[in-house]
């Protein structure tokens, strides 16, 4: 519509309305595309405060997952088996001694925000300096490395003894408590 009033304007040599026209034209299709980058802007806005619900919501799971963890090897490290002669005794409190509980880091919001080139969400570049050097530490292969205490015990033991002194062992719980 505009465009048709715009010909008609230079074909009768009105300048003025010709312009007028021009510059309602140039205007309209300025501010569509600066609504168009508002709401872009307003989007990303939205997904951010959901990436760093997300990320917190990962870091809490870690947090208590390393405060579990801490807990149970200071339940590990505090259990005293009961004095006894018994060679059964000696070999069920090795075994104990043995035990780990396994620890994986929680990285789903972070490898989301990078693997989809979303990581600048995140406005603070100190921010995301500090996330990158947090989930680039191998945390799962550091809490995964067998020792060699437990590789040694369980190495020279047999299976079905394994079996047999796992029936027997007491179970250590994360919340520091022993049944």
């Amino acid at each position: 519509m505009i465009l048709a009033k715009l010909g008609q304007a230079v074909r009768n040599h009105d300048w003025f309305t010709a312009l007028i026209e021009l510059v309602l034209l140039v205007l309209g299709i300025f501010f569509g595309f600066q609504l168009d980058r508002w709401n872009d802007e307003r989007l990303d806005r939205v997904a951010a405060d959901e990436y760093r619900l997300q990320l917190i919501a990962d870091l809490e799971v870690e947090r208590s997952a390393l405060s579990a963890l801490a807990k149970y090897h200071e339940s590990v490290r505090a259990w005293e088996p009961q004095s006894s002669e018994e060679p059964e005794d000696l070999l069920v409190a090795l075994y104990q001694a043995s035990n780990v509980l396994p620890f994986t880091s929680v990285r789903g919001a972070y490898d989301a925000l990078t693997a989809n080139g979303l990581i600048d969400l995140i406005g603070d570049p100190a921010l995301r300096s500090r996330l990158a050097a947090y989930h680039g530490q191998a945390t799962d292969e550091v809490f995964a490395e067998e020792k060699r205490y437990r590789r040694e015990i369980r190495g020279v033991m047999p299976v079905d003894v394994q079996r047999i002194v796992r029936e027997t062992c007491i179970n250590l719980s994360t919340d520091t408590s022993i049944s």
